[in-house]
């Protein structure tokens, strides 16, 4: 069971505030080993209604089949503990979805928060599901990322995080982390990926930041029709 708590700061008595807290929704998983809980994040009010929004990952839903699910619940004075979004993990495989997730901040510049969804079992080479905010808000994702090919699992979204606007092109930016790069060549090496929007290609895909960092790791990116980038040496 997940409890979410909100605490609050009681009038000032002496040097130090007391808080007090009292608990707004306790969801619970659909099953018992799905691990319901295991990310959760705060992603600002993606569906326009004035009100910030929470995001909560289960990676091993089913249980033992681990495709992983996400839920989305809406902020305001009805929050309760249903879910008002659940996202299945999508089509064509995408193990432990629901890893990782975190606010995207304005991915695409249309002035509603985006989110990202990890789920680093996605083959061998991870992925990770970014999610428009807006009035069109569904559980399909808009943007897929898929980590490098490098023969073994890399664990490409494991972690996932909003970056802010890291390259002052006006659209925030994310970075996706995968920390079991080049395991199988048995080096301590991870990596991590920062992607961005470019305002002057309007292509959907994002880019790494800098070419000179695809340089140095060897890599080049393609944009894929369906709104997929891969990475690949």
């Amino acid at each position: 069971m997940l409890v979410v708590i909100a605490l609050f700061a009681e009038p000032r008595v002496s040097a130090a505030s007391s808080i007090t807290s009292r608990i707004l929704i306790d969801p619970v998983g659909e099953y018992t080993g799905d691990v319901f809980g295991c990310s959760v994040a705060w992603v600002g009010d993606v569906n326009g209604d004035g009100y910030d929004d929470l995001l909560i990952g289960a990676f091993r839903y089913p249980e033992i089949a681990s495709l992983g699910q996400a839920y989305l619940y809406f902020g305001g004075p009805a929050i309760d503990s249903v879910a008002d979004l659940v996202i299945p993990a999508p089509a064509g495989g995408a193990g432990w979805f629901g890893v990782s997730v975190a606010s995207a901040g304005d991915f695409n510049g249309d002035g509603y928060p985006d989110f990202i969804i990890g789920a680093q079992q996605s083959g061998y080479e991870g992925k990770a599901f970014i999610y428009y905010g807006g009035p069109s808000l569904d559980a399909t994702p808009d943007l897929t990322l898929t980590g490098e090919s490098t023969g073994s699992l890399t664990a490409f979204g494991a972690s996932v995080a909003s970056a802010g606007d890291v390259n002052e092109d006006g659209f925030d930016d994310v970075i996706v982390g995968a920390p079991w790069y080049a395991r199988r060549r048995k080096q301590a090496r991870s990596r991590v990926r920062v992607l961005r929007r470019r305002r002057a290609r309007c292509g959907p895909g994002p880019r790494v930041l800098g070419r000179r960092i695809l340089r140095s790791a060897g890599l080049r990116g393609r944009q894929r029709r369906g709104h997929e980038r891969r990475w690949t040496p």
